[in-house]
């Protein structure tokens, strides 16, 4: 369109005014004559010396050095926006080496910087520079008048053959657009992709955009759009197939899938299909293919396309904290296919100066029904600290459910054989009990989270049926979550805390290896390993009934792999059934380094207790050396 309108470029390239062609083309005639003679080095390129010269080292080749001013009325946001994309920026520190490169470098940002501000609206935009010379420097100077903002004026969705009404998007609301939004073209190439997207989850899946058009008018400052699309035939779910397989059963495959082979097509049951196929944590890559042509009947056949990871893996891992716990460490094997369903297997030890343990974790997924798994674990752990000497072996079995995304909730018996000794004397138990969880976890990174919120519960009643007869109920509740008010992990704070308490009998029944403890790496730093709460006449830890912890971090990052943590814990143990929230808290304070790596956080933690208790119980500080973030 000529004249008051213009053709939006998304649908067509803009025109150049005749003599820009005509003096383009007379440059290209002169400079293709003397091509062979002389050609203009490549910007930022040395040239290679004349024969009988003496070459000097490139470093040494001076530039044109420049600095870039944008003049103009523009906004924070659109400044911004084009000192992002603006070569002439990005690059001051590598000066092109003649004036001409520089002319041509900055003829290059006008067409850049041009099309940035149409693509945020402003049509009108014009730029002109200037290029004023200085010694040492010149200045760039870029004159741009981006004139009003373009607003959207109408929208119109024409769909051929037509499509069922109210199943697809009509109007430009239902795209997320609004006729009087600036017509920038982000939400407009948005609005595109959701068309199809929409089609696609209605049983049109070969959907496709017919032709589109925007019109710039001039004269108002608007923007029209239309779009017709050609929808397509309606399709049902057909066949599928199933490629790449090598040790896992594709009947295991089929039941996850649950195909819903006749049902009208919907894009995001594939979408579901590839999300439980990722949490499998077999596969390396997922591809799901329909066919390029719906069939006679209306069925769509598809192709799933799968590429199996390596299901076997053993790890190790090593930690220091001072004090008692002194030197750990960790090593395990793992299997993710044991059987070619998924089964998972780990075998895993770990040892410190106070504590070992062995211990083997099964899980089932997908047990009896898609959302479920069946949990079992056995462990063997010796124990010999200040606070008790124990002897265990526990069993757990369990079903473990998906409830949402995020929420998952299990239970199962237990059962555990334990010799005790918490300075009073042996003590010999035969527990068994009944083990409930639910957790909620939508951080995005285990190991370095910088958002998202965690939530646990714990509720395990116990009953010990030889030796010592004792009945108790024990509930514990940790809770963390992450903000980072720059968008991003340069600055992200932490909060956690911890609540927990026991009912039914005395501290003294309770065996010790079941009590509540605090202090230490994972708990409130600057105190021993569980030397928080009530101690005996030789200051030894003797746990408590319940237990009250909060933990803040501010974790800073710089760069890239390094970052700085001040931290503040604070919790108490209590002999009473429940805490007293605050109540002659334990306050521990400190600084961290963190080294940033491909596996997680390497996490350097110094902290001292802010209020020690009397008779030097506490030391004046601690210091703990580990992978992951304190919580």
């Amino acid at each position: 369109m000529l004249g008051p309108g213009v053709n939006h470029p998304l649908m067509v390239k803009r025109t150049r005014k005749l003599s820009t062609l005509l003096l383009a083309g007379l440059l290209c005639m002169l400079g293709a004559g003397q091509a062979a003679a002389q050609r203009e080095p490549e910007e930022g390129t040395p040239q290679a010396p004349a024969l009988g010269t003496q070459a000097d080292d490139p470093r040494e080749i001076p530039g044109v050095s420049y600095q870039i001013e944008f003049v103009g009325n523009l906004s924070d946001e659109v400044r911004a926006q084009l000192d992002a994309i603006s070569r002439l920026q990005s690059e001051t520190d590598r000066p092109p080496l003649t004036e001409a490169a520089l002319r041509r470098r900055v003829r290059e940002d006008e067409k850049r910087l041009t099309d940035a501000l149409i693509a945020l609206g402003y049509y009108s935009a014009k730029i002109e520079s200037e290029i004023i010379k200085g010694d040492p420097v010149s200045t760039v100077e870029l004159r741009i008048e981006t004139g009003p903002a373009f607003t959207l004026s109408d929208y119109t969705l024409v769909y051929e053959p037509p499509s069922p009404a109210g199943q697809v998007p009509e109007s430009a609301e239902d795209l997320g657009l609004r006729i009087g939004m600036t017509a920038a073209t982000e939400p407009l190439l948005r609005a595109e992709t959701q068309v199809l997207r929409r089609l696609a989850e209605t049983g049109y899946p070969k959907a496709k955009i017919a032709e589109k058009k925007y019109v710039a008018d001039r004269r108002d400052n608007t923007l029209s759009g239309r779009l017709e699309i050609d929808t397509g035939a309606r399709a049902t779910f057909g066949a599928l197939t199933i490629e790449g397989l090598e040790s896992v059963e594709e009947p295991y495959i089929r039941r996850i899938v649950e195909w819903p082979r006749g049902e009208i097509f919907d894009q995001r049951k594939l979408d579901a299909i590839r999300n439980r196929l990722a949490r499998a944590n077999l596969f390396r890559s997922i591809l799901i293919e329909p066919a390029e042509d719906i069939g006679p009947t209306g069925m769509l056949p598809v192709t799933l396309r799968l590429e199996e990871s390596k299901h076997r893996s053993i790890g190790a891992g090593a930690s220091f904290t001072s004090g008692d716990v002194g030197f750990g460490g960790e090593v395990f094997w793992e299997h993710r296919n044991l059987l070619g369903e998924g089964e998972r297997l780990r075998i895993q030890g770990t040892a410190n100066e106070l504590r070992q343990e062995a211990a083997a974790r099964a899980r089932k997924p997908n047990f009896l029904r898609i959302d479920q798994s069946l949990l079992g674990n056995t462990a063997l752990a010796h124990e010999d600290s200040d606070a008790f000497k124990e002897k265990s072996w526990t069993n757990f079995v369990g079903l473990e459910r998906q409830l949402t995304e995020h929420l998952t909730v299990s239970a199962g018996p237990a059962f555990e054989i334990s010799e005790i000794d918490d300075g009073k004397g042996d003590d010999n138990f035969r527990l068994i009990g009944v083990l409930g969880a639910a957790r909620f976890d939508n951080r995005d990174d285990k190991l370095n989270p910088t958002k998202g919120l965690f939530m646990g519960a714990d509720s395990r009643p116990w009953r010990s049926t030889v030796g010592k007869n004792t009945t108790f109920w024990k509930n514990e509740f940790t809770a963390s979550t992450y903000f980072a008010p720059l968008k991003d992990d340069t600055a992200v704070f932490a909060v956690r805390g911890r609540y927990g308490f026991l009912v039914g009998v005395t501290t003294n029944d309770v065996p010790a290896n079941k009590r509540f403890y605090a202090g230490g790496g994972g708990s409130i730093r600057g105190y021993e390993f569980r030397s928080v709460g009530p101690l005996d006449s030789d200051d030894d830890p003797i746990g408590g009934r319940s237990v009250a912890e909060i933990s803040m971090e501010l974790r800073l990052r710089f760069l890239e792999s390094f970052g700085i943590v001040p931290f503040l814990d604070g919790g108490q143990v209590y002999d009473d059934a429940y805490p007293s929230l605050g109540e002659d808290f334990q306050w521990g304070a400190g600084l961290g380094l963190r080294y940033f790596t491909a596996i997680g956080p390497v996490r350097f933690d110094f902290a001292v207790p802010l209020n020690p208790r009397d008779d030097d119980v506490d030391d004046d500080y601690q210091f703990y050396i580990s992978i992951g973030q304190a919580f």
